[in-house]
């Protein structure tokens, strides 16, 4: 029952602004998810060739042994010369057998960090997580494929920072919040 005198800003505004962040979130996705999927494909290919080093953990000493067995068949190398790679090679294997499962862990555990933001940027659910994903993409150390890592995070980072975006994720958060 509605007299010539009510507020007409009174009532339930869950209705009217629920069409309007409906619009909101889908503009947002459909920024976001171009970028995002490449990062989602970065973080695949740089978990999976870490994960492909795996067997060399195992392989390693072998790896060395027919290095140094090619030194030896070698008749260009002088013998002092042998001498003085197998001393560099021995230098270099501890170091090398030491970094390897480190530098496995890391590639599996940066892969999956930015499969994870990418994930949670296409569902507008964790911006702060989606920047940490697309910088970690644009290290090529942590990438294992910098070519794509870095246009990818840059790319990332432009979009998260456009208006209609960031309106997208806390028009996520506002519906989250509703629902408790």
């Amino acid at each position: 029952m509605s007299s010539d005198y009510d507020d007409p800003r009174e009532g339930n505004f869950e209705e009217e602004r629920e069409p309007n962040d409906a619009r909101i979130i889908a503009r947002a996705k459909e920024r976001i998810k171009t970028p995002a999927v490449l990062l989602l494909v970065v973080g695949i290919i740089g978990a999976v060739l870490a994960l492909l080093n795996i067997p060399s953990l195992f392989t390693l000493d072998q790896q060395f042994a027919q290095v140094e067995d090619q030194w030896d068949k070698d008749p260009n190398l002088q013998p002092q010369q042998k001498q003085d790679m197998k001393k560099m090679l021995g230098d270099v294997k501890g170091p090398i057998k030491m970094f390897l499962p480190i530098s496995i862990a890391f590639g599996v555990l940066t892969g999956g960090l930015t499969v994870l933001g990418a994930v949670k940027i296409m569902n507008l659910k964790s911006r702060g997580l989606g920047v940490l994903a697309s910088v970690v993409s644009m290290l090529p150390i942590v990438s294992g494929c910098c070519c794509l890592g870095l246009p990818a995070g840059i790319w990332v980072m432009i979009v998260l920072g456009k208006p209609e975006v960031k309106a997208g994720f806390e028009a996520v958060a506002r519906a989250a919040r509703s629902e408790y």
